[in-house]
């Protein structure tokens, strides 16, 4: 069973806060990462799916919005209800993806009722009465939260947690899709280059480029892949530490695709794998030499802390982590 979503790009204190209300009062917020359903569950293959979403992310622009108030909706035949962040800004724009997207295979499995309104899910309660407080609440004195929309994924709701199987740039003909056995040679080549490039190149990197699937997969890693028109522009690993620690590792991008957004993309699905999966913290080791990636993990809201006493790699002098 498949579904398409979109996880709104926003400032990292507003994130921080909604995933805060999520994890209190949202039993799916262990299961996925705040977003804005555009393509329902339904009983369809990815193969069925996946062009036409490719197309229609293609052909659109990134959606702006403007989040100014939350809205209780009771559920059909119960007695409590849900709480969302709905937009006011970019509204209309955001509805306009969902039909397109649905015009389609998946027309078929267009909901009827009630009708769409764009929204993130906050809340989940029995009691009605306590919905509609909370969402006066938060309502009463917000300040507006703006964002992004400007990335789509198709999502496997199945399992425990949600698995993504692509991803793709608004806008552009950009995929993101996770690691193949047949992207291995790309993984190495472009990691292998900037590390040569920036004489940062250790044995410590080896394994993790000639055997990721043995080195970061095996032992419940990820590693995602831009791919453009065929080619592979770039790449990005997550190691799991332990059960609330990922690690980002093993980011690169070619250097004839950098400047198009595509480090912010793949960071971001990195970020929400890790959010996907119940991990509490992502943290990176890198180089003050490579001063364009410090200032992405900044604005991706990562913050310094001390370099911890033992770490793999000797020319490794910064430590950055972010509190999912």
């Amino acid at each position: 069973m498949i579904a398409v979503v979109a996880y709104p790009r926003i400032d990292v204190a507003d994130s921080r806060a909604i995933e805060a209300i999520r994890t209190a009062l949202d039993p799916q917020a262990r299961r996925i990462a705040a977003h804005v359903t555009l393509v329902f569950p339904a009983q369809v293959t990815p193969e069925e799916a996946a062009g036409h979403c490719a197309a229609v992310a293609a052909a659109a622009r990134p959606i702006a919005f403007v989040i100014r108030r939350a809205q209780a909706r009771r559920e059909p035949d119960s007695a409590g209800g849900r709480v969302f962040y709905v937009p006011d800004e970019g509204a209309e724009a955001i509805a306009s993806l969902h039909r397109r997207l649905y015009d389609s295979p998946l027309k078929a499995h267009l909901w009827p009722e009630p009708p769409y309104v764009p929204h993130i899910t906050l809340a989940v309660d029995a009691d009605w009465p306590r919905c509609e407080a909370l969402a006066e609440r938060l309502t009463t004195g917000a300040r507006p939260m703006a964002g992004w929309i400007d990335t789509i994924s198709l999502i496997d709701v199945r399992e425990p947690r949600v698995q993504t199987l692509a991803e793709w740039a608004v806008g552009t003909s950009i995929t993101i899709v996770p690691f193949e056995d047949r992207y291995q040679e790309s993984f190495a080549r472009l990691n292998r280059a900037w590390l040569d490039e920036h004489g940062l190149f250790e044995e410590a990197d080896r394994l993790h480029l000639e055997q990721p699937r043995q080195s970061i997969l095996a032992g419940g890693g990820q590693i995602f892949v831009a791919i453009d028109k065929g080619t592979v522009i770039g790449v990005c690993a997550t190691i799991v530490q332990d059960s609330d620690t990922i690690e980002f590792a093993k980011f690169a991008v070619a250097p004839a695709a950098r400047g198009r957004g595509i480090g912010r993309q793949l960071t971001a699905a990195a970020l929400a794998w890790a959010r996907d999966r119940g991990a509490r913290k992502v943290m990176l080791l890198s180089s003050r030499k490579l001063e364009a990636a410090l200032r992405l993990y900044e604005r991706s809201g990562f913050i310094y802390g001390p370099l911890p006493a033992h770490v793999p790699y000797s020319s490794a002098d910064v430590y950055m982590e972010l509190t999912l």
